[in-house]
């Protein structure tokens, strides 16, 4: 079987969820048979150098593509519809695609793309039975974001008021593009994957389907093997980051109540950089 993996970041070192996903989605589709390797990778974040015990049958690693200017990606994508903001962003650089188009063979058995994003940058080629990760659903994660913008505290001063409302305004536009665009590629493809059946229940894609996240085993546990005295949960994160923000919701207002009926002693500690809201 001839494979093609088309991935947004080069997965190693596996600093994050998103990063641990892609490189077990890598490990896993290069056992089904020769895999070619297309990767765009931030050189200021890693070498681009694959695991040592990873068969690839070739590689071709490129810089992730620069944004154009502000002002003209912010016009572009405010005068058309259906374009997220970050695919507008990154489309202005076209040299990925011209060393994708020239690089990629004419036909595969399968063809994945690790994002939405990337089949786009790529010009949604069709080489073979296709498969997108959406991984996340963004237009949800944007619509959160206009949310808690428009819910927060009222910043000092007219013109942090005024860019306070137009971010919010700016997320509710491109959680409407995410949807349009989810669907969109969707529709071009053979079969979507998302990380969970609630997201596939929500995303209204007919041809999605749930691929749960995935991790590597550590050795051993790096916790204590029995509870602290009083018991302790840690919920670690990024807390200005939208899922983390609903995370705490929903640990601090549906979880903790229960537990305090059962380990009345207990206690949680949120840690990580928090909005006002967290705090």
């Amino acid at each position: 079987m001839r494979i093609l993996l088309a991935a947004e970041d080069f997965p190693w070192p596996s600093t994050g969820g998103g990063l641990i996903r892609l490189a077990k989605v890598i490990e896993a589709v290069a056992e089904l048979g020769e895999m070619d390797l297309f990767t765009l990778y931030d050189p200021t974040r890693t070498d681009p150098v694959l695991p040592p015990d990873l068969a690839v049958s070739r590689l071709l690693t490129v810089k992730y593509p620069g944004a154009s200017r502000q002002r003209r990606w912010r016009t572009d994508w405010l005068t058309q519809r259906g374009l997220p903001m970050e695919v507008v962003m990154r489309g202005a650089d076209h040299s990925p695609r011209d060393a994708f188009e020239s690089w990629a063979s004419d036909r595969y058995d399968l063809v994945w793309f690790s994002t939405a994003a990337v089949f786009a940058w790529m010009g949604r080629p069709r080489l073979g039975p296709t498969i997108i990760d959406l991984m996340d659903l963004e237009d949800v994660k944007a619509r959160q974001r206009s949310a808690l913008l428009r819910h927060a505290p009222k910043a000092r001063g007219v013109s942090s008021r005024i860019r306070q409302m137009a971010a919010a305004v700016q997320a509710g536009k491109n959680a409407g593009d995410w949807t349009a665009f989810q669907r969109s590629v969707a529709g071009e493809v053979d079969r979507v994957v998302l990380c969970s059946e609630t997201d596939v229940g929500r995303s209204g894609i007919s041809n999605a389907v749930a691929i749960p996240n995935a991790y590597p085993k550590p050795p051993h546990s790096v916790g204590h093997l029995q509870p602290l005295d009083p018991p302790t949960i840690l919920l670690q994160g990024s807390l200005n980051y939208p899922p983390n923000m609903d995370a705490v919701d929903w640990l601090v207002d549906e979880v903790e109540p229960l537990l305090r009926t059962k380990v009345p002693e207990a206690r949680i500690r949120l840690v990580g950089k928090p909005t006002p809201g967290v705090e």
